[in-house]
């Protein structure tokens, strides 16, 4: 600010910065708006993520919910195998429906072993 000292005229003369001044508070204001945006941003995607986690943490509770019904309906199931595939039940079937079947007499059962064919041109894999 620029003083005149003359006797007699104490006026102050407008100082050419006062444009600048509009300018640079106008640009303070925008950074300010800037960073107001970038602030809420960050918070936004924060309440986003959280809830997305929370989403996935349910389908997660949800999916092991249906795994685990799974697996008893799986148990379930081959005790009801193992039940209808057992001799008592077998027979009382075989007498329910009068089928006349009979067990086999001890010659009759013979075991039968698997013995898998050696392929001499099927590649050798190398033992450590």
């Amino acid at each position: 600010m620029k003083v005149n000292l003359q006797t007699g005229n104490f006026q102050r003369r407008p100082v050419e910065r006062s444009d600048r001044s509009v300018w640079g508070r106008l640009w303070l204001v925008v950074q300010l708006m800037l960073l107001l945006v970038v602030v809420v941003a960050i918070c936004n995607a924060y309440v986003y993520l959280n809830q997305q986690i929370a989403l996935t943490a349910s389908a997660i509770r949800t999916s092991r919910y249906n795994i685990h019904l799974a697996d008893r309906e799986i148990d379930s199931l081959r005790i009801q195998r193992e039940r209808l595939s057992s001799w008592p039940h077998i027979s009382n079937q075989i007498r329910k429906y009068n089928l006349g079947l009979r067990a086999p007499a001890p010659g009759q059962v013979r075991k039968l072993v698997l013995r898998l064919p050696v392929r001499s041109d099927a590649p050798r894999v190398a033992r450590r």
